[in-house]
């Protein structure tokens, strides 16, 4: 609870301050403990309500007015409301002084301008206003007032004040439950109920003789194939990422030093209660790991020593700063952290937080583990007067390859893991090397790239898991007879291509980060082939495999082009259009727009002159921004209840086992499906309130259940992700999926099923938002190599394309080629034709199995509408579904390989 506070004689520092106090009196007139934040802002920025915003988080967080110095023997902390002078220091540059060598040279002289802890602030506000570029806005902290954490804080706040301040409205922030200041009380009393408390200050004795704090930072992106290692490993011990990056670094300490221990300090965020995680202020602690490593252990052998000595350490964890003070490593002192960076968003403006770097180091040598959005990325913080930047540069790369021999053999001693090519861990004793900082200064971020939404990161890594599958194709050819003017249709999809510029996007990695922008757009946009002189044998096979080709080359997703066209003349006046694109930039309502706005140009007509009311980068970064809110976390919580308990994989009885390596390959067929029996099915559906999908779902998890003799089923399905009408016209990548979790009782009856699967569906679309990604991650569930996580059959409710005829043309859908199954099972039934299509995992599934399959779902309709209000008594632990009478199944189409086809416009599950 909040306690009471003399404004005038102010609180006793935490001991997180008192460290941090400290270490700056070790190296005063230095900015070695400071945290910079510099982002560059494109657009019209409101200079007046971007102050207003920052004084209204000033307002709200105590810790950031605050100011140290000694009472008698105790440092005390005392608040301020405020300094003379604007909050926001606004810095307009000419254009002869605003180049960017300028300009950078000015962020640096401020983000490493030193701060006094006893006549504040502890914060900096620049604004830089270049007369010819893009603005600066310089942010500075002391870390005695602010750690990572508080970084998404003030993220969050910034926006919302900033929003309100430009609305005119109220810009006071609701104020926190609790203040720094109560939890450093709190600390206060656990020491007086008996915790143990070593001194770290005196202010009667001197401090230690001042040292030297300069120091830099290099950073490399980890190699795919070591980050999928990792992530592995992490997924099968289920250890949080910090646990295996500091056994990883423990190992490779001790092969580097010969030693038999190794002492790193690994940071937490130390918010030990629920009521700081709102609270600007240093929380973050290091929880010291002390190593032994006389035994020559192995990878796992160290994640269990790492996970003991964790989980000891994090029982007392606010005590945990007080005992690591007097633990100094020999030789060399070592911090480990795992850090994930904040979005930042102002209303209008485009925000890009760039590198940089206070140019000081608290510890010898400080190892970060960056999780940004194009994967894992590594920093090495070291100290100048003992590393040359040549030294850090070979340790930095050394681990890289230790992680890699460790990750593929987890179980390889340490004896016989060779450390960076025998380079030895060795300093430059007093040496200083003067270059380092301009050497080593991180890449600026290119303001162009824009952020990535979770589901283009999430397909980006998957894509990259299998960069020659083309997993993520989508095939949408138009079969055309008649009279065509390929001039006409070649400059429609120019237009096109200007009106949506997603298919234009290049994906790049760069040191901050995996980043979005647009490319220009080719010169030539249409390739043509000519087979209509070749004897119609020939003909055929020719197209067949120039159209297979086509839709199964994968895409370069740096190279700005995420579709292809190519117009196939088969002949006099038979034509095929080939298109394929890229699911990072297509979805299947992208393709309704897609042929909708084709129709409407090879007609003759206009399409509206104002485009799409929001980008696929602007729908991103308010993707990001909600993630960071309040809202996200209650949505994601609720899933997190409702998927509780169901790791459970489905049992879905394939002919062989599940590899553990999948090839992605795939077929699919095609089965009827009783017509009157089906639309009785869904009518009586409509009855109780569900949707025609709702009505196929129940069907099938009925059939699920029944198939593996469990209650317990959980299904996917694709949900459009288009809740917002400004993104109604987008061509893009929005869809997300969703689980739908539902228990099949013995008793129930084909109406409980229907309702509870409407209850379960509804409570899907309510939480569409959250990134199925994202539940992965926070479910901790096992990763098994070769099974999807949650669920490993998806369900979708599809439409026909009917195509269109015009001036002696007509137009229809042409399936694509590309033989890839994503899961094991995939049902997307066709209610306008009445059928059901199984595409499946060819590696798991034979087709007469999917034969079976169809045969009982056909069966197992008959008996829910015949029995509407009757057990169907096959849920888990009854009748088999295979005891079910079976009827032959019609084949629509034989047997072929699965590709996007009219998947590609399958409807919002909803």
């Amino acid at each position: 609870m909040k306690f009471s506070l003399d404004a005038g004689y102010g609180w006793l520092a935490s001991s997180h301050q008192e460290q941090l106090f400290y270490l700056d009196q070790l190296a005063p007139d230095t900015a070695s403990c400071s945290i910079p934040i510099v982002l560059r802002i494109s657009g019209a920025l409101d200079a007046a309500a971007l102050e207003t915003a920052l004084a209204a988080v000033v307002a709200k967080h105590e810790a950031l007015r605050t100011t140290m110095a000694f009472d008698g023997d105790e440092l005390r902390c005392s608040t301020r409301h405020a300094w003379p002078g604007p909050l926001l220091q606004l810095k307009p540059l000419e254009a002869a002084s605003g180049d960017s060598a300028g300009l950078a040279a000015a962020v640096r002289e401020i983000i490493r301008r030193p701060f006094d802890l006893a006549t504040g602030p502890l914060f900096r506000f620049v604004l830089f206003q270049p007369a010819d570029e893009d603005a600066r806005l310089v942010m500075a902290f002391h870390q005695a007032v602010f750690d990572a954490w508080s970084a998404g804080i003030l993220a969050t706040d910034l926006e919302t004040a900033y929003a309100a301040a430009l609305n005119g409205g109220d810009v006071e922030l609701a104020p926190n439950a609790l203040d720094y200041a109560d939890f450093a009380h709190w600390q206060h009393e656990q020491w007086r109920a008996g915790a143990p408390r070593p001194s770290l200050l005196s202010a009667g004795g001197p401090f230690p003789a001042k040292i030297s704090m300069d120091g830099a930072e290099l950073t490399l992106k980890l190699p795919a194939t070591q980050e999928q290692q990792l992530r592995r490993l992490q997924q099968e011990t289920g250890d949080a990422l910090l646990v295996v990056f500091s056994s990883l670094l423990g190992l490779f300490l001790g092969a580097e030093s010969g030693r038999d221990e190794v002492l790193i300090g690994a940071s937490v965020p130390g918010r030990r209660h629920a009521e700081t995680n709102d609270i600007i202020g240093l929380f973050e602690t290091p929880l010291p790991l002390r190593l032994r490593l006389d035994a020559k252990p192995n990878l796992r052998e160290m994640l269990d020593q790492v996970r003991s000595l964790a989980v000891q350490g994090l029982e007392n964890r606010d005590m945990a700063l007080e005992s690591s003070a007097a633990l100094e490593p020999p030789g060399f002192q070592v911090a480990a952290r795992v850090q994930k960076r904040p979005r930042w968003r102002l209303s209008g403006l485009r925000l890009a937080e760039q590198a940089a770097h206070a140019g000081g180091a608290k510890h010898n040598l400080s190892f970060v583990l960056d999780e940004r959005d194009d994967g894992l990325w590594l920093a090495l913080e070291y100290a100048g007067a003992l590393f040359e930047a040549s030294a850090a540069q070979r340790l930095l790369n050394g681990l890289v390859r230790f992680a890699a021999h460790c990750l593929a053999d987890p179980s390889r001693r340490l004896d016989a893991l060779s450390a960076a090519d025998g380079q030895e861990l060795s300093s430059s004793g007093q040496e200083r090397d003067t270059g380092a900082s301009a050497a080593l200064a991180r890449p600026q971020a290119d303001d162009r790239l824009g952020l990535l939404s979770s589901n283009q990161q999430s397909l980006y890594f998957f894509e990259k898991l299998a960069p020659d599958r083309a997993l993520y194709n989508v095939p949408l050819h138009l079969e055309m007879r008649g009279q065509l003017d390929p001039a006409r249709l070649e400059a429609a999809l120019e237009q096109l291509l200007k009106r949506h510029e997603a298919l234009c996007t290049r994906f790049v990695e760069t040191p901050s980060g995996l980043r979005q922008d647009i490319g220009a757009q080719p010169s030539r946009v249409l390739d043509t082939a000519d087979l209509s002189q070749q004897p119609q044998d020939s003909r055929d096979a020719g197209f067949a495999s120039l159209e297979r080709d086509f839709s199964s080359t994968a895409f370069d997703l740096a190279a700005g082009r995420l579709f292809r066209f190519c117009l196939v003349r088969r002949d006099r006046e038979h034509w095929v259009l080939l298109m394929v694109f890229h699911h990072m930039a297509f979805d299947g309502h992208s393709a309704q727009i897609w042929l909708r706005d084709l129709r409407t140009l090879l007609r003759g007509g206009a399409l509206p002159a104002v485009g799409p009311a929001m980008t696929v980068r602007e729908a991103a970064a308010e993707e990001r921004a909600w993630q960071r809110s309040r809202d996200y976390q209650k949505e994601l919580s609720r899933w997190l209840d409702r998927l509780a308990g169901t790791a459970t994989p489905l049992n879905l009885r394939p002919d062989r086992p599940r590899p553990l390596r999948r090839d992605y390959a795939g077929a699919s067929l095609e089965c009827a499906l009783p017509q009157a029996l089906l639309g009785e099915h869904i009518q009586r559906a409509a009855q109780l309130g569900a949707s025609p999908f709702m009505a196929v779902a129940a069907l099938l998890a009925a059939y699920l259940s029944a198939r593996g003799h469990q209650a317990d089923v959980c299904m996917g399905f694709p949900h459009g992700g288009r809740g917002e009408g400004a993104i109604e016209g987008t061509i893009g990548n929005f869809v997300n999926l969703l689980a739908m979790p539902v228990r099949i009782e013995t008793a129930d009856t084909p109406r409980n099923i229907i309702e509870k699967i409407r209850q379960t569906a509804q409570a899907s679309y309510a939480g569409y938002r959250v990134p199925f990604s994202s539940l992965v991650d926070q479910l901790g569930v096992e990763r098994v190599p070769g099974q999807h996580p949650v669920f490993q059959v998806v369900v979708t409710a599809d439409q026909d394309f009917d195509g269109w005829t015009q001036d002696g043309l007509s137009v229809t859908l042409l399936p694509g080629s590309n033989p890839i199954a994503k899961f094991d099972l995939a049902f997307g039934f066709n209610l306008a034709r009445s059928c059901v299509r199984i595409e499946y995992a060819t590696d798991m599934f034979d087709p007469a199995s999917i034969e079976t399959m169809g045969a009982e779902l056909s069966a197992l309709l008959s008996q829910c509408v015949r029995g509407f209000d009757a057990p169907l008594r096959q849920a888990a632990g009854a009748t088999a579904a295979g005891e079910v009478p079976r009827a032959a199944p019609k084949l629509l189409r034989k047997p072929k390989p699965a590709g996007a086809g009219n998947a590609g416009l399958a409807a919002d599950a909803t």
